[in-house]
């Protein structure tokens, strides 16, 4: 799955949009498993027979060899914890995967398996010892039991889906995704600078609020979306426009919007020579 995704993204038609505003993302149900403190929200779809799988599995198709170099990679790889996908991971998966990390950057996933067998045994399989709990009817997976118990503690305080930094980043996405991630990067900045004795505010400090990112299939190719919020910005809105005149052979378009003062922080933080050269060498 990791694999499918990364080639996925690399050959995203890619749109950046500083500030709210955007495709109008619904808030999903699952926000009401993120405590209104946490730092990092992250779901994935996992149920392959969804409206964005299959308009992903339409466009890998049209890429020669890419869907079955894919599908042979994950099954080799799987195959080799013997492990097959259909079998084994799906069901313990179900639907969607959700990732939490708490106010104090401790990692929970949280699931809802169509067989608690197959859960079981997949837990079972892994290296690393998983403590597991039930929280609203769901799965809960975490590092260690104190983990647990603070994030049980921390919903008990309140939920995020009203929070309005939270409602903005969503709204930046499209409607429909294979993949979204919301991050408070002020909380994260503070929380990794005390955590760090050797990293001070200053290196750390992006002059982001927050950020938003998600991968969706569409019907002519796959859309990677971003939101962010600076101090400076304010409620800027951005949804780019110039799309209709990219031919329709490319196999990449970026656009930017926002004020200049945002994309020359952008440009300081991302080598985009860099990023441009490894996507050339991949396709």
């Amino acid at each position: 799955m990791a694999c499918r995704l990364a080639l996925v993204a690399a050959l995203a038609i890619t749109a950046l949009a500083p500030g709210c505003g955007g495709a109008h993302a619904q808030v999903p149900e699952s926000a009401n498993l993120v405590p209104a403190d946490a730092v990092v929200f992250a779901r994935l779809t996992t149920d392959a027979d969804s409206p964005q799988w299959q308009k992903a599995e339409r466009v890998l198709e049209r890429i020669p060899g890419v869907r079955e170099s894919l599908a042979s990679a994950i099954e080799q790889g799987l195959s080799e914890e013997g492990l097959d996908w259909e079998r084994d991971v799906a069901p313990a998966l179900g639907d969607e995967v959700v990732l939490v990390v708490t106010a104090k950057l401790r990692p929970i996933v949280l699931l809802d398996p169509d067989s608690e067998e197959k859960l079981d045994a997949l837990l079972a399989n892994s290296d690393e010892e998983i403590v597991r709990g039930e929280v609203d009817g769901h799965v809960a997976l975490a590092e260690k039991d104190a983990d647990l118990a603070a994030y049980r503690e921390a919903l008990e305080r309140g939920t995020i889906e009203n929070d309005a930094s939270f409602v903005a980043g969503l709204d930046a996405l499209p409607d429909e995704s294979l993949g979204l991630v919301w991050v408070d990067m002020a909380a994260v900045t503070g929380e990794l600078s005390s955590l760090v004795e050797s990293v001070t505010q200053e290196s750390l400090e992006l002059g982001i609020d927050w950020l938003s990112a998600a991968l969706s299939a569409e019907d002519d190719g796959m859309l990677v979306a971003m939101g962010l919020r600076t101090p400076e910005a304010g409620d800027t809105h951005y949804e780019p426009t110039l799309f209709r005149s990219v031919p329709a052979d490319a196999v990449l378009a970026i656009s930017f919007g926002g004020t200049q003062r945002t994309l020359d922080r952008l440009q300081g933080q991302v080598d985009v020579g860099g990023l441009a050269k490894a996507i050339e060498d991949l396709t």
